[in-house]
């Protein structure tokens, strides 16, 4: 059975990008639009991997990742931005456990990426 990923952005060209890569990487991928979107995903199904832009409007990744905790969702979460600042991938870094994948230099990998993540 293939991992099912939630991916998060509020860019529906890097959504399409990321379902491609990972969809050629042989994961189910599902999309969401926002971190409210996000949420009521989170209920619907079952999730191995969620991977969440960070700058989105109303609910940003940072905060999306203090509400599953608050609502008891155990999920991994990898974030990726265009964000390049040091306090951005530390605060990443600090949240998910795992290292922030910038979309302008980490898609090429996506897909491998991802799948160390899970093993």
């Amino acid at each position: 059975m293939n991992k099912r990923i939630l991916v998060i952005d509020d860019d529906r060209i890097v959504l399409k990008q990321v379902e491609m890569i990972l969809g050629q990487a042989g994961f189910e991928t599902v999309l969401a639009n926002d971190a409210v979107d996000a949420v009521d995903k989170l209920s619907l199904k079952h999730f191995h991997l969620i991977l969440s832009d960070i700058m989105m409007p109303e609910l940003n990744g940072f905060d999306l990742v203090q509400m599953m905790k608050q609502l008891e969702f155990h999920i991994p979460v990898v974030f990726m931005s265009n964000l390049e600042d040091e306090n951005t991938a530390l605060r990443a870094k600090h949240l998910s456990g795992r290292e922030l994948i910038h979309k302008s230099k980490g898609m090429v990998d996506l897909g491998k990426t991802i799948r160390s993540y899970l093993n």
